[in-house]
């Protein structure tokens, strides 16, 4: 405790982190309940966790703890699994330079990794086996003989883990539930969701359609470079990055999860930690909030130049992706064809709370700001997140939360818990259905509709996302079976090139995976449940209202019961606009006071 006490007066006398101790104990502590922050504050919770851990435990106890959830790189999180990702056999079996060349890696598990940087930790072991020396444990002979005797370690494509940020996930829920002693040490079997054959194709797809890109863009820095990546495991890489999730969307497990292109070489798992801006993939939610509030996806919105002042004195003026303007055209277009202004415009008519509210019924737990920009995905998001949400589309309002354990039985087999769907109402079902016949049309005529070519036949619906500069781009879509979420982009916020929006940079992944997943099943998949309260009518695609004999241009459409428009078409049937307003859109604006707003992405 000497060495923790005076780490911590220095620290008092310097106001900031300055010392550290570093004792087996401290290390236990901080690993098992802290952060690794360097904080007055994490400092002294260490120094009680410590005299706790020291009062309750023996040496030997401690030291066994330490060893059985100390990181050894490469997600290997234990001396066992250490040994298996390493050398591929049972510590037993270990001699004495294999020993002490494991032994050398935790203290920086980056620095002294054994396949990038192998003469680093060799140099290590070496040290090892000289303090071993030194304290009497070895002879110098036995020392000399190790350090001579060769190392031969498994190669990658041996490694025993499989689905590793998957597994880095579940691992961390399991360590808050249990702790790490008895994680690692009392012989827990666990049941997990994953599907190993959805896993491996989004895998697949992914760094194929990665690779695609880099050689289309001729990014500065690729994968297959020879960067090296610092000592932190969760490091920024130079590379274009991608992530994806696979729920499934009648139960909300987690079949599939990849956090980026290497985990040996970044520990971020961009699925579930990284907040990205979303983009147009917001949108979905400012018109599900537009729906509850009585508006049909006949409402015609104006897509021309819109200005926003704001309260502090500047002034928001949003853009189409083709920096140009439609005029008027309904909900539906606007959605499906991801234009910007009408979104924006929307967003103002419900207000900024309300879309904020929809996103967080549906399960989004960020900070979302009730501001316009919102509307076009300018808060950030968690990808996880964000896939589960758009399962309450299909399933008609009822948000299954995403989960990754199954079943979890102690060493003798006894069950100690059984995971379960997690489920809450999100929206009216209703509602749901209006919208999920939009998100639909993004699939069948909007920007997601190469996937029906490239062929995805089955009931679909989804929304892609594109930030400005083409930094971030997403998709998420669901089908009956699945709803999967992607995510391309670098991690230190930089252009993914000219038009790489969210249909060219990640929606091809999408469909790849979704190829093999239904495969065999897309032609017996049923159309998505339409519930009661719901009714059609054929409208005009002019105006938005009931359509006339005169109508050129009609279509049925889908309205929330006691929402759809009552009357005839004023375009049509020679009905008066009224003369106070200011064209035919504002004749329609006012039945509900909608807006516009446009941001075309193809």
């Amino acid at each position: 405790m000497q060495s923790l006490l005076r780490a911590v007066l220095a620290n008092v006398r310097r106001g900031r982190t300055s010392q550290g101790g570093s004792t087996i104990t401290q290390q236990l502590a901080r690993n098992l309940f802290l952060t690794h922050e360097r904080t007055l504050t994490r400092k002294i919770k260490e120094a009680l966790l410590t005299i706790r851990l020291e009062r309750i435990y023996t040496k030997d106890e401690i030291l066994g703890m330490y060893f059985n959830q100390i990181y050894y790189g490469n997600g290997a999180h234990g001396v066992k699994s250490a040994a298996r990702e390493y050398f591929a056999k049972p510590l037993s079996e270990f001699n004495l330079a294999e020993c002490a060349f494991l032994a050398g890696i935790p203290a920086n598990p980056t620095l002294y990794d054994p396949r990038r940087r192998p003469e680093n930790a060799r140099n290590r072991q070496k040290l090892v086996l000289a303090m071993m020396t030194d304290h009497g444990s070895i002879t110098p002979e036995e020392a000399e003989r190790a350090a001579e005797e060769p190392i031969e370690l498994v190669s990658r494509e041996e490694r025993s883990m499989r689905a590793p940020y998957f597994v880095e996930h579940v691992r961390r829920q399991l360590v808050a539930r249990y702790g790490a002693d008895r994680l690692y040490g009392d012989g827990l079997q666990v049941e997990t969701t994953l599907d190993w054959r959805i896993q491996e194709t989004v895998e697949i797809a992914l760094e194929t359609h990665l690779r695609r890109l880099e050689g289309i863009n001729e990014y500065e820095v690729a994968r297959d470079s020879t960067w090296v990546p610092p000592e932190s495991p969760f490091v920024n890489s130079p590379y274009v990055q991608g992530a994806a999730v696979v729920i499934d969307t009648r139960s909300g497990e987690i079949l599939a999860m990849v956090g980026g292109r290497s985990y040996w070489e970044s520990k971020w798992n961009r699925a579930t930690q990284a907040t990205r801006q979303p983009g147009s993939a917001f949108k979905p939610f400012v018109y599900t909030a537009a729906v509850e509030q009585g508006f049909g996806p006949s409402t015609v919105i104006l897509d021309e130049p819109l200005t926003v002042p704001m309260p502090n004195g500047d002034v928001y003026k949003p853009e189409n992706q083709k920096r140009n303007f439609a005029g008027p055209m309904n909900m539906r277009y606007a959605m499906s064809r991801s234009v910007n202004v009408p979104a924006v415009r929307m967003i103002l008519t419900v207000g900024p709370e309300a879309a904020v509210d929809v996103a967080r019924r549906c399960g989004l737990t960020g900070r979302i700001h009730p501001y316009p920009s919102t509307a076009l995905g300018a808060s950030e998001v968690k990808l996880l997140e964000l896939t589960a949400a758009y399962t309450v589309f299909p399933n008609l309002g009822i948000l299954h939360r995403p989960w990754s354990i199954r079943e979890i039985r102690d060493r003798n087999g006894a069950v100690l818990e059984r995971g379960s769907v997690r489920s809450q109402e999100a929206l009216a079902a209703p509602v749901a259905a209006v919208m999920n016949t939009i998100l639909a049309e993004v699939m069948d005529r909007g920007t997601a509709a190469s996937s029906r070519w490239k062929g995805i036949t089955c009931p679909a619906g989804g929304k892609t996302g594109t930030m400005d500069d083409y930094t971030d781009a997403l998709f998420v879509g669901f089908t009956p079976l699945y709803t999967m979420g992607v995510w391309v982009g670098f991690d230190q916020k930089r252009t993914l090139g000219k038009d790489m929006t969210g249909a060219t940079a990640a929606l091809p992944i999408w469909i790849e995976t979704m190829k093999v997943a239904l495969e065999g099943a897309q032609k017996d998949l049923a159309p998505f449940p339409v519930p009661e309260g719901v009714v059609w009518r054929t409208v005009c695609r002019e105006s938005g209202y009931r359509a006339v004999h005169d109508c050129s241009d009609s279509y049925r459409e889908i309205f929330v019961d006691g929402d759809e428009p009552e009357e005839l078409c004023p375009l049509h049937s020679g009905k008066s606009l009224d003369p106070m307003s200011d064209g035919i859109s504002f004749e329609i604006l006012d039945r509900r006071n909608q807006g516009d707003s446009s941001d075309l992405e193809p």
